[in-house]
C-alpha cells in the first residue's frame, strides 16, 4: 500500500499552523529564515533547529506524533497531508 501523496502548502495554510502553536516568529520571518537555511553554505545547518528557533529554541508543545510531523510537513517539506 502507498503512502498518500502530500500537498504543497499555500501560505495561509502555514500561516494557520503557526498561529495554531503561537509561534511568536511572524510569517514573513518563517519564511525567510527557510530561505537562508536552504542556502546556507554551513555543512551543520539544520531544518529542525530552524523550526525550533521560530519559538526561542524550544519545539512547541505538542498533543500527539502526527501533530509534530504535521508541522514539519508544512515547515520542513512545504507539504500537508491533511492531518492536524
Amino acid at each position: 500500500m502507498s503512502k498518500p501523496k502530500a500537498t504543497v502548502a499555500n501560505d495561509a495554510e502555514v500561516v494557520a499552523m503557526l498561529k495554531r502553536y503561537n509561534c511568536p516568529t511572524p510569517f514573513h520571518e518563517v519564511r525567510t529564515r527557510f530561505l537562508g537555511n536552504i542556502a546556507s553554505p554551513v555543512p551543520g545547518a539544520s531544518p529542525l533547529e530552524t523550526v525550533k528557533q521560530l519559538w526561542g529554541g524550544e519545539f512547541p508543545l505538542f498533543d500527539n506524533i502526527d501533530e509534530v510531523n504535521a508541522l514539519l510537513a508544512v515547515l520542513v517539506n512545504g507539504g500537508y497531508s491533511g492531518r492536524p
